[in-house]
């Protein structure tokens, strides 16, 4: 009788490879409107919203004005920043790498570019240790506008959040 010699087991392979991760294995934590000027030292916070049909209604003369398009009302979200930094600090918006968009039934919409002084997207002023001052954010909306059905997201880079407008 021939001896048989121990079988071995063959070696599994090394590889560098990573096994796919199945969607929603990890949960990627949302930014909170809080967070979104934390590098400037700047916290930020929704105070709700308003519709026009021109947007600001007192104007001086020669004041730039928003006026909703035929059948439309603008929406102007308000927003309070206040510097938490310990000293003056220069904010500028400007060229930042964040974006909003209103998400509703009739899809997404990024907001009107607006040449008001206090338009969120190209904010820019000086603010003095713990000033507070408010910033908006318009679109349009239609007629039948319901505030339940919208929800603002926002996008800081590859990070993003979202709240409800109420």
């Amino acid at each position: 009788m021939a001896s048989e010699e121990p079988s071995e087991e063959p070696e599994t392979p090394v590889t560098s490879e990573v096994p796919p991760v199945s969607e929603g294995a990890i949960e990627v934590p949302k930014l909170q409107l809080t967070q979104l000027y934390q590098e400037e030292q700047i916290q930020v916070s929704y105070q709700g919203y308003q519709l026009y049909q021109e947007y600001p209604e007192k104007v001086e003369e020669n004041a730039f004005v928003v006026e909703a398009s035929f059948g439309k009302q603008l929406l102007v979200l308000f927003f309070e920043l206040e510097n938490v930094k310990q000293e003056k600090n220069e904010l500028s918006l400007i060229g930042k790498d964040y974006s909003f968009a209103l998400q509703g039934e009739e899809g997404s919409q990024k907001p009107l570019m607006t040449f008001l002084l206090n338009d969120l997207q190209y904010y820019e002023a000086s603010l003095a240790e713990g000033e507070k001052k408010e910033v908006i954010l318009v679109f349009e909306a239609g007629e039948d506008f319901s505030p339940e059905m919208y929800q603002l997201e926002f996008k800081k880079g590859e990070e993003s959040g979202s709240i409800s407008i109420k």
